[in-house]
């Protein structure tokens, strides 16, 4: 998928400055900007951590959708990793169920910062988090020493078509939750449909 990726997606070496993320109150994220902040995110996972992810590893990303879902969500991915995504407002009784039924190894967090009263609440009411064994946060901060040491481009770990990319849940609104599985053809045939979309209504 990544491959096919990297041939479609416009060139950071063309458009380095072309911005792709805008948020209020945040600084705007350009092409090279997420790149790097992938490429170093991966070497994170990979060197930086107790438990390095490595390709068939599961990994639970509780995230909004930003730019640090698609920084960890892309370096998961590129790894060969199978992303597994929760809401993070989904009922607690049930994103407990979610996590039990699949054993991530990893827990990608967007702000290890929480105070110590509501690690305890989460941990309260989502016990399942306590045996994820590997907890990392998504760095929001970078010196140019970290970025200048990071890959020029993003590695990717090369996996069959058919191994499992993403696991999101149904709602589990008659009962339990229960896993989606979608692989690496998948998602690599949603982008080709979503991007032919695109064209067909730029020629209109």
């Amino acid at each position: 998928m990544f491959a096919y990726l990297r041939q479609i997606m416009p060139s950071a070496t063309l458009s380095p400055e072309c911005f792709i993320f805008t948020d209020p109150g945040k600084p705007a994220v350009t092409f090279d900007d997420l790149c790097k902040r992938i490429s170093h995110f991966t070497q994170v996972l990979t060197k930086d951590t107790n438990k390095p992810v490595a390709k068939g590893d599961k990994v639970l990303i509780l995230s909004s959708l930003g730019v640090d879902f698609f920084v960890g969500s892309i370096a998961c991915l590129s790894l060969g990793a199978t992303l597994v995504l929760l809401d993070p407002y989904m009922e607690r009784a049930k994103m407990n169920v979610c996590i039990e039924s699949v054993l991530p190894i990893s827990h990608i967090v967007t702000n290890m910062k929480l105070t110590t009263f509501k690690k305890w609440i989460l941990s309260r009411a989502v016990p399942a988090l306590k045996k994820i064994p590997n907890v990392v946060e998504i760095p929001t901060t970078f010196s140019k020493k970290d970025l200048a040491l990071a890959p020029k481009f993003i590695p990717i770990t090369s996996v069959p078509g058919d191994t499992t990319a993403l696991l999101s849940f149904t709602t589990g609104s008659t009962g339990n939750p229960k896993p989606i599985r979608r692989s690496h053809d998948y998602l690599r045939a949603q982008t080709i449909a979503v991007f032919c979309q695109r064209e067909i209504k730029a020629s209109a």
